[in-house]
């Protein structure tokens, strides 16, 4: 059985490779994220979902010690993106992208937490 230390580093690692896939998708601009091909739209709710997933093998002491970190909002944004996937704006998913995963990954990643 792993440690909660070794759990979080595994998950931080997911989360790392996660962003990194977001800026890609950022990359390729907004006209191609609302475009009529969906696969970045897409790819970007999976994204999400498995990022929050990623972020619930963090232990309580780890999140008290980030309380930068929105973990409620994490969580309900993936709720939303799982259960009312219909409902979704494509101009609010490319907002997370833009504005919200930038500032999650100094939160979470940056060095003193």
């Amino acid at each position: 059985m792993s440690t909660p230390a070794e759990r979080a580093t595994r998950a931080l690692a997911d989360v790392a490779r996660m962003l990194d896939v977001a800026d890609r998708i950022v990359a390729r601009g907004y006209d191609e994220f609302v475009g009529d091909d969906e696969i970045a739209y897409l790819a970007t709710k999976a994204l999400l979902i498995d990022l929050q997933t990623a972020c619930g093998a963090f232990d309580e002491e780890f999140r008290a010690a980030r309380p930068r970190v929105p973990w409620r909002e994490l969580k309900r944004i993936r709720d939303r993106l799982a259960h009312h996937y219909v409902s979704i704006d494509k101009d609010l998913l490319w907002n997370v992208l833009v504005r919200e995963l930038p500032v999650l990954r100094a939160d979470l990643l940056a060095p003193d937490g």
